[in-house]
């Protein structure tokens, strides 16, 4: 039996009449078992207060600390806790509707969409980024970022070893998404191979073996997430001719620089072919008001491109930088389309035609001499010698032009869409 008050002189009032009642149906209580002018205090596994009805926390402590469910009938169990606290959860029947569709006899498993996680290991430090593809499979959402910086012991470990700590730091900190989902891991080595198949395990690795047991982590390498890279151009002259120029990049690259990349062939074409005047119209809004000088270029693999593209924009009388929907540009998505697809069947013969470009864009491979600055923009950069030979390989469309076509003026001028 509970007397509740809203206020102590109320509660005694409230006393009495309990008492009274209890004369006359001649009922008597347990001294021992009475608690008199509490505020708070448990009832059939609940907490009342002053404020209503809570939650117990040595109940919601019990299915915190529950082992993850691995069979149907421990699926049910949880389902069972879970009823019992249902009227503090909101929407609960919401939430647990993919369970129960999982419980209905003759069901068809179908794997939902795997998670992605971007692994990037410093000497110091690292940071990671969990990610996963729309409905379409082409774009990815960001989930959650993480970063931190190694201890002093931890930055006296190997390469591969700061790799697979970095990897274990960040499955237990995103444990709530990855414990449901398989997880595709992009890194530049494989620190589930090292782990899994070395045949002597030290202590350390032992402990990490353990903690990457109960994930389901596949590594796959960059190159399968941002390869077949291709770009696109299409100049316009004057009289409306279309001459189109298509590439398939040979390196992996971001899309900022697949952008970038195609906007110096467009313009190493336009040169070639003596353009005086250009317009260029590009759907990457990035890149358009980077090359205006509209926004500051921050990523240190876009600098060299910017720098490269503003040194070839001097050879010309006149540049403009305009910005257009993607639908208006497809004629040179489609061709950085063909150019992606492009695959050599064996038994076949095709004819390839490969220009080397003597000077190039890829960041990578620049000569940069930094600056007395504290920016660290290019200090994973090799600026002593000569770089390693690496050449551009594209594939012109055979109509190329042979002429430039003359305006109004007498100067040469031309169009093209990146």
């Amino acid at each position: 039996m509970i007397a509740k008050s809203k206020t102590p002189e109320q509660h005694i009032e409230d006393l009495r009449k309990l008492f009274t009642r209890l004369r006359k149906y001649r009922l008597r209580l347990n001294p021992a078992k009475c608690t008199f002018g509490v505020k708070t205090g448990k009832l059939l596994g609940f907490i009342v207060n002053e404020k209503g009805i809570e939650v117990d926390p040595d109940k919601v402590k019990a299915i915190r600390e529950m082992p993850t469910p691995r069979t149907e009938a421990e699926v049910r169990g949880f389902l069972g806790r879970i009823n019992f606290i249902a009227r503090f959860i909101s929407q609960l029947t919401a939430t647990c509707t993919p369970i129960f569709k999982l419980l209905r006899k003759k069901h068809e498993l179908i794997p939902g969409r795997p998670l992605i996680l971007y692994l990037t290991v410093l000497e110091e430090s690292m940071g990671c980024m969990l990610g996963q593809r729309d409905d379409t499979g082409k774009k990815e959402h960001a989930i959650y970022y993480l970063s931190k910086k190694f201890t002093d012991c931890e930055q006296r470990y190997s390469a591969l070893e700061r790799t697979c700590c970095a990897l274990v730091w960040a499955t237990k900190r995103l444990r709530q998404y990855m414990l449901a989902h398989t997880v595709w891991l992009i890194a530049k080595t494989d620190p589930i191979k090292y782990i899994f198949e070395k045949p002597a395990l030290t202590g350390r690795i032992a402990r990490w073996q353990m903690a990457l047991s109960e994930y389901d982590i596949v590594y796959i390498s960059q190159k399968a997430i941002k390869g077949r890279n291709g770009i696109g151009v299409v100049l316009v002259s004057p009289k409306d001719q279309c001459f189109p120029f298509s590439a398939k990049l040979g390196f992996d690259c971001t899309n900022n620089m697949a952008e970038y990349e195609a906007c110096t062939m467009g313009l190493l074409m336009a040169a070639e072919h003596q353009a005086k005047q250009l317009k260029v119209f590009g759907d990457s809004a990035l890149v358009i008001y980077q090359l205006r000088g509209e926004w500051e270029t921050r990523d240190a693999k876009l600098v060299p491109y910017h720098e490269h593209i503003r040194e070839l924009i001097d050879s010309f009388d006149t540049v403009t930088f305009h910005h257009v929907p993607r639908e208006e540009n497809q004629m040179a998505d489609a061709l950085a389309t063909l150019s992606a697809m492009v695959q050599v069947n064996e038994g076949q013969e095709l004819t390839i035609h490969v220009r080397q470009q003597p000077r190039i864009a890829y960041c990578q491979y620049l000569n940069i001499e930094p600056e007395e600055t504290n920016l660290m923009f290019y200090s994973s950069l090799d600026t002593k010698g000569k770089s390693s030979a690496t050449f551009l390989t594209w594939m012109p469309v055979e109509n190329s032009v042979s002429h430039s076509s003359l305006d109004a003026s007498g100067k040469s001028s031309a169009t093209f869409l990146t």
